[in-house]
């Protein structure tokens, strides 16, 4: 005998439920525990590879606050590998954070959600620890913004500068804008090329007493350096 459901909405329940897709990670924190160096693997992280591969929008922070294992990320050879499409909010080097080195020069982009920020933290407990960003960012957005921000000690413990090595450029049409600030004096550097890439034009305002340097001769933002 063949049985009956006699519910269609149990029916479209079921298959809404079964069909649902998996949830995309949220905020989390690199541990390196795995046998690769790939921010696309999810062991890697706390709770899963922060940050989507679709959309410009992502709020997801990613957060390093350990010392590196397995070596992954600890020289400009041996980088964090940032995979295809990845879009994230922000970046935080945190309590133990190394000296990471984050992407390459030639290699996959960050894509920065506009109104996110990437720093350094106050409370990182090394002293004389930098770390390097050479994955080329890319500011999400028509009108898009971001800050990068050194916020640590200019000596003793959480000294430490930030090094740009990638390009920076803006994503959408509209009047981009870089934000760098931060209190730390010690020569936090851009060495990457900024440009307009498909924003209108592309600004660079500074604030507070941090110090940066854009050493790049190739720089070609047509915004205004405030």
């Amino acid at each position: 005998m063949k049985s009956k459901i006699k519910n269609p909405f149990l029916i479209a329940a079921i298959s809404l439920t079964l069909s649902a897709p998996s949830a995309f990670a949220a905020n989390s924190t690199w541990d390196g525990s795995e046998a690769d160096a790939n921010w696309s693997t999810a062991l890697n992280w706390s709770a899963g590879a922060p940050g989507a591969t679709t959309g410009t929008t992502s709020a997801d922070i990613a957060t390093f606050n350990t010392a590196i294992a397995n070596t992954w990320g600890s020289t400009a050879l041996i980088p964090i590998i940032v995979d295809a499409n990845r879009n994230i909010s922000g970046l935080n080097f945190n309590l133990a954070a190394d000296a990471y080195f984050i992407g390459s020069t030639a290699g996959n982009p960050l894509l920065l959600s506009s109104g996110g920020e990437m720093q350094r933290n106050t409370g990182i407990t090394g002293t004389s620890i930098n770390q390097t960003i050479n994955a080329p960012l890319v500011i999400q957005g028509a009108n898009g913004t971001y800050s990068i921000n050194n916020k640590g000690a200019n000596s003793g413990v959480g000294s430490g500068i930030l090094t740009i090595g990638g390009s920076i450029s803006g994503g959408a049409a509209g009047a981009t804008v870089l934000n760098l600030g931060g209190t730390n004096t010690q020569g936090n550097i851009i060495t990457g090329v900024i440009s307009n890439g498909s924003a209108t034009t592309l600004a660079v305002a500074k604030a507070g007493v941090g110090t940066w340097a854009l050493s790049n001769t190739s720089n070609s933002y047509s915004g205004d350096t405030t």
